[in-house]
């Protein structure tokens, strides 16, 4: 049995600027930088995903507070690669949309991939057997299920609010 992966004391976490103290800005494969580095030659591991973002700060303690929420499930290690790479996509997604989006309408569009995320391994349990069922449902991925540009990505402010009271 795994825990319920309680989201909601995050809007809160945005609305009142109270965010975990910054620890780092790295999480699982995913670095979060104020600019895009230069690719480097291909090496052994593979080169981390970036979440480029003026808010630097702020995002890497919100990344704190969604991986503590999402840490309580059992399935953590097996799903948390894939969680702040969607994270980050998603904040890259809407930065790239909203160029002057504050940190607060940022991690709102953060908060909207995560009540997504957790809608996904709770409706589908076997993504929290291990990394080798990624390969085991149809041998596709959950990220390559989606496309990024086509699946209703909230652009404004306003939009970001509908699908969270849609997510409550």
């Amino acid at each position: 049995m795994t825990s319920k992966i309680n989201l909601s004391k995050l809007h809160t976490m945005i609305e009142s600027g109270e965010l975990p103290e910054f620890l780092a800005d790295r999480f699982a494969d995913v670095s979060i930088v104020s600019q895009q580095p230069e690719a480097q030659p291909m090496g052994f591991y593979p080169e981390d995903y970036y979440l480029v973002t003026s808010h630097v700060d702020e995002v890497a303690r919100f990344f704190i507070a969604i991986r503590d929420a999402f840490a309580r499930n059992r399935g953590y290690g097996g799903f948390k690669d894939e969680l702040f790479f969607r994270l980050a996509e998603a904040g890259n997604w809407y930065t790239a949309h909203n160029p002057d989006a504050s940190a607060p309408e940022l991690l709102r569009a953060i908060l909207v991939e995560a009540y997504r995320f957790r809608a996904v391994i709770e409706l589908e349990p076997a993504v929290l057997a291990s990394a080798a069922a990624h390969i085991a449902i149809d041998n596709v991925s959950l990220l390559d299920r989606r496309d990024p540009l086509s699946d209703g990505r909230p652009r404004t402010l306003d939009e970001v609010r509908e699908q969270l009271a849609a997510l409550a």
